[in-house]
């Protein structure tokens, strides 16, 4: 079972507007990214461990902190993770 906790937000709307922004921008190059090298490298699935070195060079440089950096990308793992489960009780 999944639960969501909704947690108050402290932040200006403007400062969290563009934390939120920057989240995303990461999370879909990383997701550009990895479906680019996918494709390339014959059908290849990289791992996060191995691909967390090389997307930072895709993505840029970034105002988020380190940590909430790689949890944006590894956000796009866990969706792949979760899309794959879903898939095999599906089938």
């Amino acid at each position: 079972m999944i639960r969501t906790h909704l947690l108050p937000c402290l932040l200006p709307g403007d400062q969290a507007r563009a934390l939120n922004q920057e989240s995303g921008r990461i999370y879909t190059a990383t997701l550009v990214h990895h479906y680019r090298v996918f494709r390339q490298a014959g059908h290849v699935w990289l791992s996060p461990f191995k691909y967390d070195r090389v997307i930072k060079f895709f993505c840029g440089e970034s105002f988020l902190h380190a940590h909430s950096y790689q949890a944006a990308q590894q956000d796009f793992y866990e969706a792949c993770k979760t899309a794959k489960a879903l898939k095999q009780i599906s089938s």
